[in-house]
């Protein structure tokens, strides 16, 4: 078992309390992310600050192949994988629907489901799982403190311990060559803000603890509780079909407590990125080594931050960051004032190499200056850096209901003369 204790002290070396964008070790110079100008004069975005080429990838759609109401999609160089959430029931089983479908990413065909949930021997209890991208190799969560571990292509590939039972140390966010990579950050309002990335083997053995931003103790993990009555409201997302995830709390006679929608931890190329919650400041993690700024986001004093989360609630005059989808060459993110705040929502993007900052409406994406046609919402990237967005047969109607001279690409004009509603389409640029 991994314990809290051995987490706090497997990373001595890297000693102090780090404050959120400030005083990591730092061995490059940090990019800065001009927030607060980038909104102040949004400008037009355009697929071709992206990429050359725009590509619409229809999923495959069969009585095997059929996308559920509730899915997310996940992509590899090569892959995309839907999980279907079905109805799922924390103490009880997943519907019959819950899964995993892998299709090719180059044209959308149905490959093969993905494993099943369960509780056999080679079952998973629910369809959430990491992949290594190198070797499109799926992990899942399974009965009796175990993980199971398939193929992309469907075969079992045996049973393994949890990287942890301890509470302290969560589910792998990342799978990488067997490693499982765990992002460690506090209950909200419980002591200062701290975040650790922890390295864990198959066998659940500790590998390297970096903290991040920190101090931490072991009273700080404790799970979130109320006093009151509690209401809660999901994060919608600035893009449509948001892969993002985030929740607020609100609680009679308490400020409101928030899990970001921003992600904990994340691809860029051959890096690991990582940011805490309501944090100004991505970091580059690794092995063996102190955390290093790479990122940081200058909001001008009106971010809404980790010391704020759990004190006070977020008002219209705060700044969020939501998605962030980044690959080496740019970075893309939602900002808000507020929380959820759609009417207040901006998509931006970063230049690393211009070193600039640009923004535009939520609602407005990039402009198809390639093609004319649907304004486009990255939601994912690909790690040989590519990007993903997604539309739905109903999202293209509706916009040619608003569009009715636009020409509809060859590739869509089967889903936009379905009579059933289709699987989603992959839009892909590069």
């Amino acid at each position: 078992m991994l314990h809290f204790k051995a987490i706090k002290t497997a990373g001595a070396a890297i000693a102090g309390a780090l404050l959120a964008g400030c005083g990591a070790h730092e061995s490059r110079q940090a990019g800065v992310i001009d927030v607060v100008t980038a909104i102040s004069s949004p400008t037009e975005l355009k697929v071709s600050d992206l990429g050359k080429t725009i590509t619409y990838v229809p999923l495959a759609t069969n009585d095997s192949s059929l996308v559920g109401s509730q899915w997310a999609v996940t992509v590899t160089d090569d892959l995309a994988l839907v999980r279907n959430s079905g109805s799922i029931v924390v103490y009880g089983a997943t519907s019959a629907s819950a899964g995993v479908m892998a299709f090719s990413l180059a044209d959308g065909s149905y490959l093969n489901p993905v494993g099943h949930c369960g509780q056999d021997g080679e079952a998973y209890m629910f369809p959430f799982f990491t992949v290594d991208p190198k070797t499109n190799v799926l992990t899942f969560d399974a009965a009796n403190d175990k993980r199971v571990k398939y193929s992309a292509d469907g075969r079992f590939l045996g049973t393994y311990p949890q990287y942890s039972k301890s509470f302290s140390a969560p589910r792998p966010l990342i799978t990488d060559d067997t490693i499982g990579i765990s992002a460690l950050q506090n209950t909200p309002g419980q002591g200062d803000p701290f975040l650790s990335i922890i390295f864990t083997s198959e066998s659940g053995r500790l590998l390297d603890s970096i903290p991040v931003i920190s101090t931490q103790s072991e009273e700080q993990m404790g799970a979130l509780s109320f006093s009151g009555a509690v209401t809660f409201d999901t994060f919608d997302g600035y893009m449509p079909h948001s892969q993002a995830d985030g929740i607020a709390f609100f609680v009679e006679g308490q400020p409101g407590m928030y899990t970001a929608p921003a992600p904990a931890l994340w691809r860029s190329g051959d890096e690991l990125h990582t940011l805490m919650r309501f944090s100004d400041t991505i970091y580059s993690v690794a092995m063996n080594r102190a955390p290093e700024a790479a990122l940081i986001f200058d909001m001008g004093g009106q971010g809404y931050t980790p010391a704020d989360n759990g004190k006070r609630d977020l008002t219209e005059n705060d700044l969020m960051i939501g998605e962030i989808v980044e690959t080496p060459a740019t970075l893309i993110f939602g900002v808000s004032k507020g929380w959820n705040k759609r009417a207040n929502a901006f998509i931006g993007l970063y230049d690393k190499k211009e070193g600039t900052t640009r923004a535009t409406k939520a609602s407005e994406g990039f402009a198809d200056d390639l093609t004319g046609f649907m304004p486009f919402f990255p939601v994912a990237a690909t790690p040989d850096g590519r990007y993903v967005g997604i539309v739905t047969q109903e999202d293209i109607a509706k916009w040619m209901e608003e569009h009715p001279d636009a020409k509809v690409p060859e590739s869509l004009q089967a889903v936009v003369d379905s009579e059933e509603e289709p699987n989603p389409v992959l839009v892909i640029v590069r």
